[in-house]
């Protein structure tokens, strides 16, 4: 299945945004929230934000391939979802207030791969 690559290549970048929070404890000695530090703040919406799309999309892009999605759609999807989340990383973290295009460029193509997996969703239930 297509869709297991993506995931696990997701689920490492799941993991190294979890240590980059775990670092950021270490270095500002917080245990709780965010200390008042803007930089562990920042690295964890980072996490957060990564955790409340990446399993949806996942889950539509694995419904499309049960659906029958060709697999060229499904790799599409799925390198695009890395490229939008590793953007939206980048484009959050390397900025101080956390504006630029790379981070509005990841959510426009995070919001485009859940689009179009959801579309391709709804279609196959009336086309099948």
């Amino acid at each position: 299945m297509v869709i297991t690559l993506y995931a696990g290549i997701l689920g490492l970048i799941y993991l190294a945004l979890s240590a980059f929070i775990v670092m950021g404890r270490f270095k500002y000695r917080v245990s709780m929230n965010d200390g008042g530090q803007t930089d562990l703040l920042k690295r964890i919406r980072m996490h957060g934000n990564f955790a409340e799309y990446v399993p949806f999309a996942l889950i539509l892009i694995f419904l499309a391939e049960q659906e029958g999605a060709p697999e060229t759609l499904l790799h599409i999807l799925g390198a695009v979802l890395i490229l939008g989340r590793l953007m939206h990383l980048l484009g959050l973290y390397q900025v101080p207030d956390g504006t630029s295009i790379r981070r509005a460029g990841g959510v426009v193509i995070t919001f485009l791969v859940i689009f179009v997996a959801s579309i391709y969703c709804i279609q196959s239930y009336f086309i099948y």
